[in-house]
């Protein structure tokens, strides 16, 4: 599953700054940061700041079950460079029956058009939330 992460920027200088990167993007990781971006100068009280803000999207989507560290530099008006450092985790899914003896569901001999339902509980030992979704 991917998540999806933005870097918020803002120039709290006098002049417009241009920002780049040549990030190329991995298997896992995607920087989408177009380049020849410019960042136009405001304040922290500017009633217009969110037209001014850049929010750059970082997807991360793993593909292995391992941490990821990554190094995103980024270009300043061609003379200046920073860097951000872009941590994650692949997670195995742990997904179980509460009682293991629900492996197997009867729903008995039910006559044409009869509606039977069985409910079997699951318990997410995962790190994160699960979201199931069963499909016919």
């Amino acid at each position: 599953m991917q998540r999806i992460a933005y870097l918020t920027l803002a120039n709290y200088d006098n002049t417009a700054i241009s920002i780049e990167s040549n990030f190329e993007k991995t298997s896992q990781l995607d920087v989408q940061l177009a380049p020849g971006q410019v960042l136009l100068p405001t304040t922290p009280d500017d009633p217009e700041l969110d037209t001014k803000i850049l929010k750059v999207p970082i997807i991360y989507t793993p593909r292995d079950i391992e941490a990821m560290r990554e190094t995103i530099e980024f270009d300043i008006n061609g003379i200046h460079k920073t860097s951000v450092t872009i941590k994650g985790e692949g997670i195995p899914l742990k997904l179980e029956l509460t009682q293991p003896d629900a492996e197997y569901v009867n729903f008995g001999a039910p006559l044409v058009g009869e509606i039977v339902t069985r409910t079997v509980q699951l318990t997410n030992k995962s790190k994160r939330p699960v979201r199931v979704t069963l499909v016919d």
